[in-house]
């Protein structure tokens, strides 16, 4: 019994030496950003709207851990938090104000990654993976006064968030010793607006806010982010 108590605690050992050797954790920050829209909707009498929406630059914080396998894969579980500010005006909705909605959520990506560094200090790794991410907030600002959105637009589904979405996500590093630049691509899977338009509060509104979506609205544009970290 004392022998095999020894075998089963030498092998814990042994296996929790090789799991530390292979393991690694990663801290980085930089910046994510987007696509912009120009959308003309057809108006009464002949006339058109424009409607804007730009997304502007935020930022992007995470960190992750890297469990090596293979000598040169690595599973990659993270979490990054984001922030970033989306500016939308329309020439004769609002009296053409513009209006800036900020997202903050936290996303959990899952990548699988490869490795290489031949000169020992510098190298380049790729990962990809898919990922979820859960709205924390999203704060509105009309004409310089800051609004709720989710009070707002309670009653108008159709501009209402889905929290939890999911999507791809896919980047590549160089890396010289312990520090790396990342630059990535993240591709949403999932509509962040809320697929019953309008609700009770007007079907009339249907039909434009399909064509809003289908000329690319629909949150589901990709976006970008460029980072800089360091893996311990």
């Amino acid at each position: 019994m004392k022998k095999v108590l020894a075998s089963l605690a030498l092998t814990f050992v042994m296996a929790s030496t090789a799991l530390a050797q292979g393991l690694s954790i990663r801290a980085e920050g930089g910046a994510i950003f987007g696509s912009s829209s120009n959308i003309a909707l057809p108006g009464a009498g002949g006339s058109s709207t424009n409607l804007e929406f730009k997304d502007n630059t935020g930022l992007r914080l995470g960190a992750a851990l890297e469990f090596k396998f293979l000598g040169f894969f690595y599973f990659s579980p993270g979490l990054t938090y984001n922030v970033a500010t989306s500016n939308l005006t329309a020439a004769s909705v609002l009296s053409g104000k513009k209006v800036s909605l900020t997202d903050h959520n936290l996303s959990l990506p899952l990548n699988l990654g490869f490795r290489i560094k031949p000169l020992g200090l510098l190298g380049v790794s790729v990962e990809a993976g898919p990922y979820a991410s859960y709205q924390l907030s999203n704060k509105g600002i009309v004409d310089g006064k800051e609004i709720d959105t989710s009070e707002i637009f309670k009653d108008v589904q159709g501009f209402d968030f889905n929290k939890l979405n999911y999507g791809l996500n896919a980047s590549a590093a160089v890396e010289f010793s312990a520090f790396y630049v990342r630059g990535g691509v993240l591709l949403p899977l999932s509509d962040k607006f809320k697929n019953d338009p309008f609700g009770e509060a007007g079907k009339g509104f249907e039909k434009v806010w399909n064509e809003i979506k289908d000329k690319g609205l629909n949150s589901k544009s990709l976006s970008y982010f460029v980072t800089l970290g360091i893996r311990f």
